[in-house]
Formats: C-alpha cells, sequence, structure tokens
C-alpha cells in the first residue's frame, strides 16, 4: 500500500488507485499515515478529524470511517484496532513523505561528485 500525502491525499493498493470518498475519511487516512506503524488513540483521531469540535456520537463515526476504510483498503489488516487506538501498518516507503524523506537523508550524507 502507498499512500500519497503530498498534494491530493489518494491510496493505492496493489499497483490499483483507490479513490478515497469524503473530507473525514480522507483526514482519517492522512492522520493515520503521517503516524505509520504508531498507535494514534481514538481521541487525537478524533480531534484532528473534527478540528477539536467533535459532534455528539463522534466515536462511533470514528468506527464507521474505520470500518468503510478497511472495506477500502483491503480489511480489517489495513488499519488495525490497538487501544486505544488504530494503527495503519506502511512499509519504509510507504507513503511518498517517507520516500521524500529517505531521498533528503540519502542526499545530504553522500559524497559530493567534486571530492
Amino acid at each position: 500500500m502507498q499512500v500519497r500525502l503530498l498534494g491530493p491525499v489518494d491510496v493505492t493498493v496493489n499497483g490499483q488507485a483507490r479513490a478515497i470518498s469524503g473530507l473525514r475519511r480522507t483526514a482519517l487516512v492522512a492522520a493515520l499515515a503521517l503516524r505509520a506503524g504508531e498507535v494514534v488513540s481514538a481521541d487525537l483521531l478524533t480531534e484532528l478529524i473534527w478540528d477539536s469540535r467533535p459532534p455528539p456520537g463522534a466515536g462511533q463515526t470514528l468506527q464507521s470511517h474505520v470500518s468503510q476504510l478497511r472495506r477500502l483498503l483491503g480489511g480489517a489488516a489495513a488499519i488495525r484496532l490497538v487501544p486505544p487506538g488504530y494503527v495503519l501498518d506502511l512499509p519504509g516507503d510507504g507513503t511518498d513523505v517517507g520516500v521524500a524523506q529517505r531521498l533528503i537523508r540519502e542526499g545530504t550524507t553522500a559524497p559530493s561528485a567534486a571530492e
């Protein structure tokens, strides 16, 4: 799975683009992808998705968004429930941000051609 965060947020699964519908689900994918491999608490996700103004029932709505994203991304393993929140496991180059960071590190540690 690859998540692009630089520009419009989108997801590719097994080489196939998957459209994410809805601003809240897009924000959820972005929040989890920026913290790939880490448990992101449901409270923090709720705060991020609803800009610190969650509506009544936001917890249930968050669960619904996670469920819809799991179907889109290929099943329950795509977004794991790990109390107190959720985890999106991605490979090292699972986001375009991760790829950019890796390339920057490689570029700053590579010997220059002038040496």
